[in-house]
């Protein structure tokens, strides 16, 4: 797993990349394997008071969102090999006591997969999926 402390990827309750923190991302992406990747976008327990985003929810899946973007945009990942998914506060890393500890609760993991996604997700094709909606 490669944690991304998001100091120096967003702003404070912002999910757009900063500009400089692109090229970083695109460093460290060259070095990821092909194979399959969760990038999860994780939050302190601060609530969200944002226009734009009603919930830690929704800040840490934008996050992650914004991390895949690149990474696809620039064809550094295979797109069948990608998940995105947002934790909100609910896996800290650190205590959320001290703003050291919230600091390093807001994160993007990308986590290296040992199996392919459909494996994991118990199909062997997207059609599959789609003939065994959940109840």
């Amino acid at each position: 797993m490669l944690s991304l402390q998001d100091a120096g990827f967003f702003d404070s309750g912002s999910a757009a990349l900063r500009a400089d923190a692109i090229p970083v991302l695109e460093r460290i992406a060259a070095s990821l394997p092909m194979g399959p990747l969760r990038v999860e976008g994780h939050t302190d327990n601060v609530a969200i008071h944002s226009a734009l985003y009603a919930s830690n929810w929704e800040l840490s899946t934008a996050r992650a969102n914004a991390i895949a973007r690149i990474l696809l945009a620039r064809s550094l990942v295979n797109p069948a090999s990608l998940a995105v998914a947002g934790y909100a506060e609910f896996h800290p890393i650190a205590s959320n006591s001290t703003e050291e500890g919230r600091a390093k609760n807001r994160r993007v993991d990308i986590v290296l997969l040992k199996q392919p996604l459909e494996e994991l997700a118990g199909i062997t094709s997207p059609t599959k999926a789609l003939a065994h909606p959940r109840p």
